[in-house]
C-alpha cells in the first residue's frame, strides 16, 4: 500500500496535464488492485513501469528517477518514464529539453517567423536603448522626454468638437453641439442644434432659432421668426 501511495504521489507532483495524471492513476490502482488478487502478471502489464527510487539532497526536487536543482524545472514524457532536467531558457517537450526553440506536439520544432522576427526586433530595441544610453566623454549621456505636443487651445479656453483647426472657447463662452459642427455660444444665447441664437430672447423649436411665444412654460407654442 505505502509503494502505491507512492507511486500516486509522484504521478501528481509530476507536471503532467490532468488528464493524463488521472489516466497514470487509474492504472496505478488497477494493477494494486489485480495484485491483490494473485493477478501479478496482468498487474504488471496494466501498471506503469516502476521508477527507479531515488532521495535527493536538501536543495533538490526528485523527477522520476533523477533529481532537479531549484533553478531546473523537471519534464517528463507522457508515460513518466523519461525524465531530465530542463534549464529556464529551455522549454520541456516530451520528455526533452527544447533550448532556442519550440514543442509542437511533443517534438522540437524550429522558431516561426514571427516569433524570429519578434526576438530579432527585441534586440534592436535593445542596441536603441544602449547607444541612446551610451556614454559621451566618460560620463552617461542624459536622455530626456521629447517635448509635450503644443496645446489645441490658448491658456484660459476649451476645445470645442474636433473641427481643425480647433474651435476654443473662453471662459464666457459654452460649447454647442459636438463633432466639427461644434461652435462657441455666448452663456446666455440658446444652443440649437450646433448654432447660436442671435439674441437672448431667442428659444430652439425643432432645432431652428425662434422668438418665444407668448406662454413662459411653453415658448414654442406660438413661436415666431423660426430660421
Amino acid at each position: 500500500m505505502s509503494k502505491l501511495l507512492d507511486e500516486i504521489s509522484r504521478i501528481i507532483a509530476s507536471p503532467l496535464s490532468r488528464r493524463e495524471a488521472f489516466r497514470l492513476v487509474s492504472r496505478a490502482v488497477g494493477g494494486a488492485a489485480l495484485g491483490s488478487l494473485g493477478l501479478g502478471r496482468v498487474a504488471r502489464a496494466l501498471g506503469p513501469p516502476a521508477p527507479a527510487q531515488v532521495g535527493c539532497p536538501s536543495g533538490k526536487t526528485a523527477c522520476g528517477p533523477i533529481c532537479c536543482g531549484s533553478d531546473q524545472t523537471c519534464c517528463l514524457n507522457k508515460d513518466g518514464t523519461t525524465a531530465t532536467c530542463c534549464s529556464s531558457s529551455q522549454t520541456c517537450c516530451g520528455g526533452r529539453c527544447c533550448k532556442g526553440k519550440k514543442c509542437c506536439s511533443g517534438t522540437c520544432c524550429p522558431l516561426g517567423p514571427m516569433t524570429r522576427r519578434a526576438l530579432i526586433g527585441g534586440a534592436l530595441a535593445g542596441a536603441v536603448t544602449a547607444t541612446v544610453l551610451g556614454t559621451r566623454g566618460g560620463g552617461a549621456t542624459a536622455v530626456t522626454n521629447p517635448p509635450a505636443p503644443a496645446p489645441s487651445c490658448p491658456a484660459g479656453t476649451t476645445r470645442c468638437g474636433t473641427k481643425t483647426p480647433a474651435v476654443c472657447c473662453t471662459s464666457g463662452q459654452t460649447c454647442c453641439g459636438s463633432g466639427t459642427t461644434a461652435v462657441c455660444c455666448a452663456k446666455n444665447v440658446v444652443c440649437c442644434n450646433s448654432k447660436c441664437c442671435s439674441s437672448p430672447g431667442r428659444v430652439c423649436c425643432n432645432n431652428k432659432c425662434c422668438d418665444a411665444g407668448p406662454s413662459a412654460s411653453l415658448p414654442c407654442t406660438g413661436a415666431t421668426k423660426c430660421v
